[in-house]
């Protein structure tokens, strides 16, 4: 289970995945690495959360 604080700073991430696995044609790579930039450490703790 994730930490009720963690699950609305995580909740656009879904989003993220639906583009990359459903309009994986049209990426804009610039804009992944942006997104990555900006939230590795998010993405992080959530490998860390579902680890357990």
């Amino acid at each position: 289970m994730l930490p009720e604080d963690f699950v609305p700073k995580f909740a656009p991430a879904a989003g993220f995945r639906d583009i990359l696995v459903h309009m994986y044609t049209d990426i804009d790579v610039e804009r992944v690495y942006g997104y990555l930039q900006k939230n590795l450490d998010d993405i992080k703790l959530f490998g860390r959360l579902v680890a357990l």
